[in-house]
């Protein structure tokens, strides 16, 4: 059974990134309340923590009760999650997500307030499947694309006292229109199985 979010009509979550740091992270670390209860609460890292295991389609059926319409693709589902990161050694991140990995590929962006303050960072990752071979390629290929948006806090935020502060807060995007399958015959007769997963 889904459970329905706090909403009003016409009502769609589109935060900005400085919203996400000042009026959900920051008070999500501080253990105050926050302005509205539609994010969820997951673990997104860890041994158990492949995203489209995690994220159930229930899940997803709760997010788009708010969330940003695509208009260039029904295939396309975006979700905010509260995690909490996973701490290797004193200052390196663990990423492991069950059968993958969430591979950082861009460069990670400070997010200022109006006063021109750090108040967050911003890291851009793709899940990538260990091996990319049998049952976890199919997994993958039937599962498509999945891009995170993860923000931390940073600067001015961290002045406070903050309870959490290994809080983070991530935007998951999964299209699966990024998911192609190929079938085709091998030389030997048998059914050869081609994945494409465009970037």
């Amino acid at each position: 059974m889904s459970m329905a979010v706090n909403t009003i009509p016409g009502f769609y979550f589109t935060p900005t990134d400085e919203d996400l740091i000042t009026f959900y992270l920051k008070p999500k670390a501080m253990r105050q309340p926050l302005p509205w209860d539609g994010i969820l609460e997951k673990n997104l890292y860890g041994d158990n923590a492949t995203p489209w295991v995690i994220l159930t389609e229930n899940d997803w059926e709760i997010s788009r009760q708010t969330a940003r319409a695509y208009e260039d693709s029904v295939s396309k589902d975006e979700m905010y999650v509260f995690t909490k990161l996973k701490k290797i050694g004193t200052v390196r991140f663990g990423r492991v997500a069950g059968s993958g990995k969430w591979n950082d590929n861009q460069p990670f962006k400070y997010i200022k307030n109006r006063q021109g303050e750090i108040i967050g960072i911003k890291k851009i990752f793709t899940f990538k499947v260990k091996g990319e071979k049998g049952h976890e390629k199919m997994d993958h290929m039937e599962k498509g694309h999945w891009i995170m948006h993860q923000y931390t806090l940073a600067g001015v935020s961290l002045v406070q006292e903050v309870k959490d502060s290994d809080y983070a807060i991530c935007r998951i995007i999964r299209d699966l229109s990024k998911c192609r399958t190929n079938v085709a015959e091998s030389s030997e007769g048998q059914s050869r199985l081609d994945i494409d997963l465009n970037n």
